[in-house]
């Protein structure tokens, strides 16, 4: 892994059949404007050629660090592997299958310096469906969630997902806040936890995560017994 010590934000980029995806993904993570990156992709046994266009990237651009898992564990546990090799403060997760604005990790990285949060996130996404059509999606809106009616303001009607928000990492660490390993649904389990460790949690209005809610190989499109199943796991969790 990187061991500069300019090195201050941690990008995770769990990879499962993405190979149509994966290269915009990358492509926008090492254009970034905010440079002190460590991009930890971590390749969960994919059966394209997701792992051999990652392995490009990482000739391409030094600060892109692979961790091939010999077998698929899930997109919580790929996300658990990459959280433990960090060493930034903070910590960003990207999906594979998604992009993000040039300048995103930039006002994520001064907003969470700013305010000191256990994490900043953007009060949304655009979510993108298969004719590229892009729509925004947000709930809550912006400013600081302290107390504990804030909290679970955020827990009850934030958008669950992980990939638009920026973590202390020492946080996640010393508080054990890892994922489900699970196939579906990791990130319910998860946001209770967090938000419920969390002393404070600020939302930002910028926008900066593309996100595709319909791609045909999605995970969200197993069957719905494995889903339901995860489901019931992620809450017990």
């Amino acid at each position: 892994m990187v061991s500069d010590n300019s090195v201050r934000v941690s990008i995770i980029v769990p990879v499962y059949k993405v190979e149509k995806y994966i290269d915009q993904c990358l492509e926008s993570i090492c254009l970034q404007t905010y440079k002190n990156l460590e991009i930890i992709v971590v390749c969960d046994k994919s059966p394209d050629n997701s792992q051999s266009k990652c392995e490009y990237w990482a000739r391409k651009d030094k600060r892109i660090s692979l961790i091939i898992n010999k077998q698929r564990k899930g997109l919580g546990a790929a996300r658990n592997i990459g959280l433990k090799a960090a060493t930034g403060k903070y910590l960003v997760y990207v999906d594979s299958d998604d992009w993000i604005k040039s300048n995103y990790i930039e006002i994520l990285y001064l907003a969470i310096e700013k305010t000191q949060a256990n994490y900043v996130s953007s009060v949304g996404f655009y979510e993108v469906n298969r004719e590229n059509d892009i729509n925004i999606c947000k709930a809550l809106p912006a400013g600081e969630y302290s107390s504990d009616s804030e909290r679970m303001l955020v827990l009850l009607k934030e958008i669950r997902a992980v990939w638009k928000r920026i973590y202390n990492r020492r946080w996640l660490i010393e508080n054990d806040l890892f994922q489900p390993e699970l196939f579906h649904y990791e990130d319910w389990g998860f946001d209770i936890g967090l938000i419920l460790q969390a002393e404070k949690i600020v939302l930002i209005p910028e926008i900066g995560v593309y996100y595709r809610n319909d791609r045909e190989d999605s995970l969200s499109n197993d069957n719905l017994v494995a889903l339901y199943e995860d489901f019931r796991k992620s809450i017990e969790f």
